[in-house]
Order: structure tokens, then C-alpha cells, then sequence
């Protein structure tokens, strides 16, 4: 996922990516689901909190960002069906 966020530093907007595993089942058609974890800023403790999660939590309906991908070797399929390199492999269930 990719959008321009304003900083101080950069106002007109900074370039962030971030790598998100979609949660949404292959064959769904219409939208997309990320869980994504908001980390806030504190400034009681200083805590710097992360520049996407809060974009993204900012955000409202209509808005847009970019998406790209698939990214990486490894396909999951559900049911312990998964692609590493191209190659078919299965996890082990009890």
C-alpha cells in the first residue's frame, strides 16, 4: 500500500510504503481486507506512533490509496495449501 502523507519536514506529501497481508478469501470480488494495527502517537511518553496506520486510520470513506502486489514467493490457498516459488506444498494438520 502506498500514499503521499504530509510531514513538517515535507508538506507536500511523503511517499510511504507499507507491505500488508490481505485477509479477504481469494475468490472475493469488489474489495479487499488488511488487518492493520493503528499505533497512535503519546505526547505524554513521546511515543512516535506509526505514519501509515495513522493515515490509514484518518482516512474516510471514498478516499483512496494505492495498492499493489501480490509481493513475495509464497502463496496461501486456505486449508494448509500454499506455493513457495511456484512449487505445491502443505502443511501437516493434526
Amino acid at each position: 500500500m502506498a500514499a503521499k502523507i504530509p510531514t513538517e519536514e515535507n508538506p507536500e506529501g511523503e511517499m510511504i510504503k507499507r507491505k500488508y497481508s490481505p485477509i479477504t478469501p481469494l475468490k472475493q470480488k469488489g474489495y479487499i481486507k488488511f488487518p492493520i494495527k493503528i499505533y497512535k502517537s503519546d505526547e505524554k511518553s513521546g511515543v512516535v506512533g506509526g505514519a501509515m496506520s495513522q493515515f490509514l486510520s484518518n482516512m474516510q470513506i471514498g478516499d483512496n490509496v494505492t495498492v499493489e502486489g501480490p509481493i513475495g514467493k509464497i502463496e496461501y490457498y486456505g486449508h494448509g495449501h500454499f506455493k513457495i516459488d511456484g512449487v505445491d506444498s502443505r502443511c501437516l494438520t493434526s
